[in-house]
C-alpha cells in the first residue's frame, strides 16, 4: 500500500514537472517573432491562400511581441540596478558581495540546462 502511494506521488511529481517545463518553453518561444508565427500556425490550421494573406500580418505582430519581450528584459535589468543602488546605501561591503549573486539571478532568470552528451576525445 505504501509503495503504491510513493509511486503515485513520484508519478504526479514528474508529470507536473513535465507540464510546467512545456508551458515555460511555450511562453519563451512565443517571445520571438518566428516563435510567435510558428505557434499561431501550429494552433490554427490555415489553408494555403490564408497563409499567404496572413503571414505578413503575423510577421508584423510577431515582431511587436518580440520587442515587448526585449523591453521587459531591459526593464528588469534597470529595475535590479536601481534596487542594487538603493540597497547599497544600507548594506555593508560583505553584505553587498553576498547580494551580488541574488542580483545576477534577478537580471537573468535561470534557463533550463539541456543535457549534452560528452564528446569523446579522439586526439590520442
Amino acid at each position: 500500500m505504501l509503495g503504491i502511494l510513493i509511486l503515485g506521488f513520484a508519478m504526479g511529481f514528474l508529470t507536473a514537472g513535465y507540464f510546467t517545463k512545456r508551458h515555460v518553453k511555450h511562453i519563451h518561444k512565443i517571445g520571438t517573432a518566428k516563435g510567435f508565427q510558428e505557434q499561431f500556425l501550429h494552433t490554427v490550421s490555415l489553408e494555403e491562400a490564408q497563409k499567404e494573406k496572413l503571414l505578413p500580418l503575423l510577421e508584423t505582430y510577431g515582431t511587436q511581441f518580440q520587442q515587448i519581450h526585449i523591453n521587459f528584459k531591459n526593464q528588469r535589468v534597470t529595475l535590479v540596478d536601481d534596487l542594487q543602488q538603493e540597497l547599497a546605501k544600507e548594506l555593508n561591503k560583505s553584505q553587498q558581495e553576498s547580494a551580488k549573486e541574488f542580483y545576477k539571478k534577478l537580471k537573468r532568470p535561470r534557463r533550463h540546462k539541456k543535457k549534452h552528451k560528452k564528446k569523446q576525445d579522439t586526439t590520442e
